[in-house]
């Protein structure tokens, strides 16, 4: 193990932690945190990478329908725990989804099926049978969520943009409250709270779906 591993591996070993409690706010007495990292912790991106970096290779022993971007075959979009399985067929996604799943149980990794989807982005009835893990059918869904960006199974970014108006909406909203009860002094800081959460979240990944959907 070397030595930036064992500095990573520093800061989630032995750590104490205390909470407020009561009406005085007090702190408990300190406690050991023992299990799972902690919430908003910055680093887990960089250690689910570390700890998840060889889950392509495995997926890549056997030569599937994986597609290929860019000239490399990619089986899967992966951010921190967040993973999407891609394949072109509809035996390849089984025997894809299977290997992930040994993979998992190989890691000692929980798969939360309650929380997992399926979506054929085709124009095609979809899967014949729903894949299966431990029994449990996973829902199938017509359009997924993945980093702020939403996939149709019609191709279309029409759920996208639906969706992310939505969300523009709500913060223009809460931005015309604050400029309601600040007044018009406050008319330049209202601009760069609405540029950098109301336009920002409509624009978001707009070099993506706007060049495909305009």
């Amino acid at each position: 193990m070397g030595a930036n591993t064992k500095a990573i591996v520093a800061l989630h070993v032995d750590n104490m932690a205390r909470v407020t409690c009561g009406p005085g706010r007090e702190f408990t007495n300190p406690f050991l945190v023992e299990k799972h990292i902690r919430q908003g912790c910055m680093l887990v991106p960089l250690l689910f990478s570390l700890f998840m970096n060889d889950v392509a290779d495995c997926l890549l022993d056997e030569p599937l329908g994986v597609p290929i971007i860019a000239g490399r075959r990619v089986p899967l979009l992966l951010f921190t725990d967040y993973t999407v399985l891609m394949e072109h067929t509809e035996n390849a996604t089984y025997k894809l989804l299977n290997r992930f799943v040994d993979y998992c149980c190989k890691m000692s990794l929980t798969i939360n099926i309650g929380k997992m989807t399926s979506v054929v982005l085709c124009l095609t009835p979809g899967f014949k049978q729903q894949p299966l893990i431990d029994g449990v059918s996973i829902e199938a869904v017509k359009h997924c969520d993945y980093l702020g960006i939403w996939f149709a199974k019609n191709l279309h970014w029409g759920s996208h943009v639906q969706k992310s108006t939505i969300v523009v909406k709500q913060k223009a909203g809460a931005v015309l409250k604050f400029k309601h009860k600040a007044g018009a002094r406050c008319i330049s800081t209202i601009q760069q709270i609405y540029t950098q959460k109301a336009v920002s979240s409509a624009l978001y990944m707009a070099e993506f779906w706007g060049v495909c959907e305009y």
